[in-house]
């Protein structure tokens, strides 16, 4: 991340350097089923439940900065909001990198990062039967038989940048 890195002319100043890197919408991801599913338990037993699972809106906010301490040292943050619907809620996700440049010569360098999320959980919810039963709606089985009631996501891993 020398100041090669940012854009900038190399020049005395002080840091840190903060930049908006991203500020943008993307697409809300499918919380669940959107079609017609059949029971696991009994084929004949079909429900249409994409109603479920319909994000209450198809776009999510997305902004990125990223601090510079110094030439070699900077910190990278994007946030992603998240969305909800009647039986699914997606968390919002932070993806934090550590940065790191190694100047070479005649203005060249190597950038190391290496990232991790925090949060982006999705999160169902029971539908219930006539009864008042619990069960996953996304595959008409009873609640105690679907797993994924939370489903942990993380992302994580390295990047390298070779500037000539």
């Amino acid at each position: 991340m020398a100041a090669m890195a940012f854009g900038m002319e190399a020049r005395s100043h002080t840091w840190p350097d903060i930049l908006l890197t991203e500020a943008r919408t993307v697409s809300a991801p499918a919380l669940g089923p959107a079609q017609v599913v059949c029971s696991a338990y009994d084929a004949a037993v079909c429900a249409d439940v994409g109603p479920f699972y319909q994000a209450r809106k198809s776009q999510l906010a997305q902004i990125g900065v990223l601090t510079a301490f110094n030439p070699r040292w900077g910190l990278r943050l994007r946030y992603t909001e998240g969305v909800s619907a009647p039986k699914a809620t997606l968390r919002p996700t932070w993806r934090v990198g550590v940065i790191a440049t190694q100047p070479l010569a005649a203005r060249r360098s190597l950038t190391t990062e290496f990232y991790t999320s925090i949060g982006g959980h999705l999160v169902h919810r029971p539908c219930l039967d006539a009864y008042d039963r619990r069960y996953f709606c996304g595959t008409l089985t009873a609640w105690e038989d679907f797993p994924a009631k939370r489903v942990r996501h993380h992302d994580f891993g390295v990047r390298v940048s070779y500037r000539f």
